[in-house]
């Protein structure tokens, strides 16, 4: 259906909400400011953006209900932790609309830095595999608000990681192509799969399609393994996998880097 959304996060109506979602496991993850303290910190208009949370003293945060002198000094630690997160938990945490975990993620690692992808022309996101228009609209108008755009800065200023630890080579062995994982591997997780082919250039996705290059199948590979066998896309193991990547570096064109 149609819906009305303001997208700027620091909006009374979606305040309280915004600062939580922000400080949750998923988003930056500070232990300690949960659904009770993010909306007593609200309500006493000691926060307004998420930026204010880093404003914050261990003396701000006394008068909260049931914080005594050592909780504040924890809660305080783990607010000034948090600033070190990677760049897809912040994307995640600004609460773009439409952006989930897995989307914050590629935009990371697509555009590599906040600064990038704030002047990003949506027709560069829309391209992007798994994006469309809507997407791409809905992140390029969130950076286009003059009041998002000065939380990032302030973000930035007050020392929050702004930087992908990692970002998808572009023109890497594996670019163009887009794998599945299932099962498990002899010595890589899941995470640690993903990370060597987006380090590659490849992409990694959830469900098997006729759009998918390969699948890694480890042991007890279930029904992707069974969809990749009926649409004919060849299956590899984490050897294979190794060895594919081996086997283009070799075949690079003369003066490509990789």
């Amino acid at each position: 259906m149609a819906a009305a959304r303001c997208p700027n996060i620091s909006c009374p109506a979606q305040l309280v909400r915004s600062i939580i979602h922000y400080c949750s496991r998923d988003a930056m993850d500070i232990e300690g400011l949960g659904v009770q303290a993010c909306s007593q910190l609200v309500e006493k208009e000691m926060v307004r953006t998420p930026a204010d949370l880093y404003r914050l003293t261990p003396e701000d945060l006394l008068p909260l209900p049931k914080f005594a002198a050592k909780k504040a000094q924890k809660v305080y630690e783990a607010i000034q932790g948090s600033k070190a997160r990677d760049l897809p938990r912040l994307l995640f945490g600004l609460g773009i609309p439409g952006i989930g975990e897995r989307a914050a993620r590629d935009l990371a690692l697509r555009f590599g830095s906040l600064e990038a992808l704030m002047d990003a022309p949506p027709q560069r996101i829309a391209a992007m595999d798994g994006f469309g228009e809507i997407m791409a609209d809905s992140v390029h108008d969130y950076f286009q608000d003059s009041h998002n755009r000065q939380l990032c800065g302030e973000l930035g200023e007050l020392g929050v990681n702004t930087v992908s630890a990692k970002r998808a080579q572009e023109g890497g062995v594996l670019s163009g192509l887009t794998f599945v994982l299932t099962g498990t591997l002899p010595t890589l997780s899941r995470k640690e799969a993903a990370d060597l082919i987006e380090a590659h250039g490849g992409k990694t996705a959830a469900s098997v399609s006729k759009k998918t290059g390969y699948v890694v199948a480890g042991e007890d590979a279930g029904s992707k393994l069974t969809k990749a066998n009926q649409l004919g896309i060849p299956v590899l193991s984490e050897q294979d996998l190794a060895d594919l990547i081996g086997q283009k570096q070799n075949h690079q064109p003369e003066g490509v880097e990789e």
